[in-house]
């Protein structure tokens, strides 16, 4: 007697969910993931991304002086480490029994938890790809009763009611005051966010990020060009130190500068250390602003990813050409990224995200309910070839 067993359903997934329909889910309002590289072979314990930062010394006005300068090229190696990022959704059988012999229905009410299970991930990726690491989302501007004022209200784009969220005193984690605490509300015009509950004691100045991820996100642009690099620093087992711009990127200060000029800055100082800036990344209320100060000079591009995903682009006139100005809504307000983006690569084992069916099953029977469970994923690091290449201006 035949059944539908998992393996039935998995054939009809595969049908639904190609790579291919994977990856227009996830480029889909995300232009820094969408534009990236990927190399989905990131196999074995780790990746080294080396570079040459300084050629041989060995030079002078006469051979003696030369021989006595000489000195090997400078190489800079950083170990890349995969980290790891899930997501998962449930469906109960009798709903899917309610809908047998309607394709249309049965398609709808399993997609639409699969598509926003995947999309959940890909935003989990995408914000970590601007992000330091640290998994921080947002911080806790002020807080009266479960109620919590972001200090910067833009950031309430990385919060979703039912996320469960933990708050520190700062990105160490030496302090928690919560934990795992679901948010009930969100006021997105006013940038807060409302606890369920008041467990714990979050209060002003504290870190937020989603429950558990302190720490363990992959390493994004803001990790890779900082504001600022320690004299010890250590970063994928490298000093940065040593030669702070070419092994930790370019930075610029525009607090106080117009827009346009702190941007036209920063490109300046790439073009200067050898970069070619294609693309700039800023969030949506500095695009906005910079497109007000072009005024009737302002050009737009229309960027195909995909035949069916893209995004509209606005040109500015660089040191060395024409760079796309693009907003992306996981681009902290406080900061634009110039980025050379042939030195940057998302690497993972596998796509990124991806369904987890290495068995051949895209669902599983959960053992203590009467449903069937669907797992998302990804392995994957950010890496850079030429820091040096790309750079962070920070703003007002």
């Amino acid at each position: 007697m035949a059944v539908a067993d998992q393996t039935a359903w998995a054939n009809a997934l595969k049908q639904v969910y190609s790579p291919d329909a994977v990856e227009e889910l996830t480029y889909a309002d995300n232009p820094l993931h969408s534009l990236l590289k990927k190399d989905t072979n990131f196999v074995g314990d780790g990746f080294k991304e080396a570079l040459i930062y300084s050629n041989p010394q060995g030079r002078g006005v006469s051979i003696s002086l030369a021989q006595n300068a000489k000195n090997p090229s400078q190489i800079a190696a950083f170990y890349l480490k995969r980290v790891s990022d899930y997501a998962t959704a449930s469906v109960a059988n009798e709903t899917l029994k309610a809908t047998k012999g309607d394709k249309g229905a049965f398609l709808s009410a399993l997609t639409t938890e699969i598509d926003g299970s995947l999309r959940q991930l890909t935003r989990s990726l995408a914000i970590g790809e601007y992000g330091d690491g640290s998994g921080v989302i947002g911080t806790i501007g002020s807080i009266s009763s479960a109620t919590i004022t972001l200090s910067n209200p833009d950031d309430v784009t990385n919060f979703e009611v039912g996320q469960l969220v933990d708050t520190f005193t700062d990105k160490t984690g030496s302090t928690q005051h919560s934990n795992g605490i679901a948010i009930s509300s969100i006021d997105r015009t006013a940038g807060t966010i409302t606890l369920a509950a008041t467990t714990g004691s979050p209060a002003q100045g504290d870190v937020i990020c989603v429950h558990g991820d302190l720490n363990g996100k992959l390493s994004g642009l803001a990790a890779w060009l900082p504001f600022t690099v320690a004299s010890n620093d250590s970063f994928f087992g490298q000093n940065r130190s040593k030669d702070r711009e070419r092994l930790a990127g370019c930075y610029t200060d525009g607090r106080g500068l117009s827009l346009d000029e702190s941007i036209i800055n920063l490109l300046a100082v790439i073009a200067r250390a050898g970069g070619s800036p294609d693309y700039l990344f800023m969030d949506f209320l500095n695009w906005r602003n910079l497109v007000k100060i072009l005024g009737p000079e302002v050009r737009y591009v229309d960027q195909k990813v995909t035949p069916t995903i893209g995004f509209e682009a606005v040109l500015f006139k660089g040191p060395k050409g024409v760079v796309k100005v693009v907003p992306d809504r996981n681009c902290p307000v406080d900061r634009a990224y110039a980025l050379t983006m042939s030195t940057w690569t998302l690497r993972s084992l596998g796509m990124a995200p991806q369904l987890l069916d290495t068995d051949g099953n895209q669902m599983l029977r959960e053992s203590t309910a009467d449903n069937v469970e669907i797992r998302s994923g990804y392995y994957a690091q950010l890496g850079c070839s030429a820091p040096g290449y790309n750079g962070v201006v920070q703003l007002a």
